[in-house]
């Protein structure tokens, strides 16, 4: 496997937010005259670890790429302003989360083409914003996303259960659901059979900023209240992949089917024996099917 640099380093947006991130090439990069950046997107109560698994790998498959990896205010290194947590003046919302996205792109990637990566969560926020306006959009060619985004509205009993998940949080911190929702993140295989994926899934959770952890939950999930999501405005010439566990207790495979029904250009692959983290679990399987699925887009000598 070849050798990776990460760079980490701490990006002001113009907004103020700061961002904790990670530029991740190989030592020795391919030579391209095209500038190409995947732009990998954790999930709640994920991080830049979720996807560590999988760079050196990645970067193996497309030697000439680069990719920008960053924890979402309140997440891992990345803090969040008082004012945004459960009773401040401006609570977190979906907005905030997928303008800090665009401005960390316009940002840190400003040029050349773009492909997204997304988890679970982070494959709502990023189908929000490849329905916005920003001139981002159009540099992206392919998305792939791992087990999301979930169907909405969600039911009023999924409001109700997040809301009372979140207030044990900010009462206990994550240590008080880390062993409930462990198992509830990785399949059943791997909770026997994959000690290092459980280990490195539990101690993201363990390791979350409580409020900011719960300040997701609470912006996650009053937009999910709302009516159903308009796949049908993603760009036209917008590839997407679905990748999901055999396994996954947040959306099943069949979810993942009808869900890629409504996104033109778009394809499922389920993988056997797999939970919700599937880039932890199995990664190099994972990077299999997706770079198969990148490889005709993405230039790599």
């Amino acid at each position: 496997m070849s050798a990776i640099k990460v760079i980490p380093k701490f990006v002001t947006l113009p907004n103020g937010v700061q961002l904790y991130t990670e530029r991740v090439a190989l030592t020795e990069p391919a030579d391209s005259s095209e500038t190409h950046t995947i732009v990998l997107i954790h999930g709640m109560g994920g991080s830049t670890s979720i996807f560590y698994p999988i760079y050196a790998s990645l970067l193996s498959s497309f030697p000439s790429s680069t990719l920008l990896a960053y924890d979402q205010a309140g997440h891992g290194l990345s803090p969040i302003d008082p004012s945004k947590v459960h009773g401040g003046a401006n609570p977190l919302a979906i907005d905030d989360i997928r303008s800090d996205l665009d401005a960390l792109i316009t940002q840190e990637a400003p040029t050349g083409r773009l492909s997204v990566i997304a988890h679970s969560a982070g494959t709502l926020i990023t189908s929000y914003f490849l329905i916005s306006s920003s001139p981002n959009v159009a540099r992206i060619s392919h998305a792939v996303f791992i087990g999301g985004p979930l169907s909405m509205p969600a039911p009023p009993e999924v409001t109700t259960m997040q809301l009372a998940f979140c207030s044990k949080v900010e009462k206990e911190g994550t240590s008080a659901i880390a062993e409930d929702v462990t198992p509830a993140l990785v399949g059943k295989t791997s909770m026997q059979s994959r000690p290092v994926a459980v280990a490195l899934v539990r101690s993201l959770l363990l390791g979350q900023p409580k409020d900011g952890y719960a300040a997701a939950i609470r912006a996650h999930s009053a937009f999910m209240k709302l009516g159903p999501f308009p796949f049908e405005k993603f760009p036209d010439a917008l590839e997407v992949l679905f990748v999901g566990g055999e396994e996954d207790l947040f959306v099943s495979p069949d979810a993942m089917n009808t869900l890629s029904e409504k996104v033109r250009n778009s394809q499922v692959i389920t993988l056997p024996a797999v939970g919700h983290t599937p880039q932890v679990e199995v990664p190099s399987e994972f990077v299999d099917v997706v770079a198969k699925f990148l490889k005709e887009r993405i230039h790599s000598n």
